[in-house]
């Protein structure tokens, strides 16, 4: 019987979980507390993963992403720690733009 999901996709919910909760409940950097992490897309080949995420507040995107970046060791160790996996995937960081996005075309909706 073929499974509904590849496992690129059973991995990247299971590491959005890790990740966000991770973010809530460990992390005490103040930058990175204030973002949320909306999607995890993981290359079919299991060897890179991209995490996009949104801020919660006023912060600078390219600061939080410089500061995503500055800590990826511990998100791959964090991986690494709590996932069953042969390689660790290399870990980028990018702003997600989707609620800047729909604000500006819901602006332009309303100017109509």
């Amino acid at each position: 019987m073929q499974r509904s999901f590849s496992r690129a996709d059973r991995l990247s919910a299971e590491i959005q979980r890790l990740f966000n909760s991770h973010l809530r409940l460990t992390i005490q950097n103040p930058t990175l507390k204030q973002s949320s992490i909306t999607e995890i897309v993981v290359s079919k080949d299991l060897g890179s993963l991209t995490v996009y995420f949104t801020l919660s507040d006023s912060n600078s995107a390219k600061d939080v992403e410089s500061e995503f970046n500055r800590s990826k060791g511990h998100f791959k160790k964090l991986i690494a720690d709590n996932l069953r996996m042969r390689r660790i995937p290399e870990v980028r960081f990018v702003y997600d733009k989707q609620r800047e996005q729909a604000d500006r075309i819901t602006e332009l909706l309303s100017t109509l």
